[in-house]
């Protein structure tokens, strides 16, 4: 039997993103629920689905607050993103959870948290999306998204905890994407 994705490699790559479903109201209500703060995050027209972020603006998804993502961000959690060569729109938010509970035993255990460490222990997980797009010739292609598609495993030489996080989110997170402002230093 043939498999039903094609392999990477014969894949086009896409960076457009799902139509847009945050709106200023949601802003508002994640400002109400403490997750952003108010003058840090921009709502864009509904029919934007191509990112083009300000220089001190990052593209996030509201269900990255749900698991758990604050801003600022922790400088461990920018070093881990920059040791993989990753930024915020290619994590699920089980990334989040899974960093959250890294963090958690770090405080819990009183060590030190670090980006070498946390590689020590985990392994990127890619999670392929495949989305229909119209190349520049108007035909339709299968091409590979470049969001929401990170997670981290444990690697099987170290112990881990039970997963106890949730495993299933909405079929539509990525369309509640955002830009949020971050703070531009020579660190970060």
């Amino acid at each position: 039997m043939a498999p039903k994705i094609a392999p990477k490699t014969d894949r086009l790559k896409t960076r457009s993103f799902r139509k847009i479903l945050v709106t200023e109201d949601s802003l508002r209500d994640m400002i109400h629920r403490g997750y952003i703060t108010e003058g840090f995050a921009r709502a864009l027209n509904v029919d934007k689905v191509v990112a083009h972020p300000e220089d001190d603006e990052v593209v996030v998804f509201r269900h990255l607050f749900t698991a758990g993502i604050e801003f600022p961000l922790d400088l461990v959690f920018v070093d881990i993103l920059r040791s993989c060569g990753m930024f915020l729109h290619h994590l699920t938010p089980n990334y989040i959870a899974e960093l959250s509970m890294y963090m958690w035993l770090a405080r819990t255990c009183n060590f030190t948290p670090s980006a070498e460490h946390f590689s020590f222990m985990h392994q990127v997980h890619h999670q392929p999306k495949v989305v229909t797009v119209m190349t520049a010739e108007g035909k339709e292609a299968e091409s590979e998204t470049q969001y929401g598609c990170h997670n981290f495993t444990y690697k099987s030489l170290v112990s881990s905890p039970v997963t106890a996080y949730k495993n299933k989110w909405p079929i539509d997170w990525t369309s509640h994407w955002f830009y949020h402002k971050v703070a531009l230093d020579s660190v970060t």
